[in-house]
């Protein structure tokens, strides 16, 4: 979904999801986003099920903030 209203992120970071379960992949990603000089707030998980609590916003993730982007892992 792409969010078309610019003045909504205005003044606020990114909020990123990243679903990545190497810790290589993981710096790498955060990596490029530094260097893009996107400013984000990233939260990391490495499972699935840990990215469906925090999008449900469920168990440790209750208070977690809706992400503006989720990046996941396939491989």
């Amino acid at each position: 979904m792409v969010n078309t209203n610019d003045s909504q992120m205005v003044g606020r970071p990114m909020e990123v999801l990243m679903v990545e379960d190497s810790l290589t992949g993981a710096k790498l990603t955060m990596g490029a986003l530094t260097k893009g000089q996107v400013t984000h707030h990233m939260t990391w998980v490495k499972t699935g099920e840990d990215a469906l609590e925090f999008v449900r916003r469920v168990g440790k993730f209750a208070r977690a903030p809706r992400p503006d982007l989720i990046l996941l892992d396939l491989g």
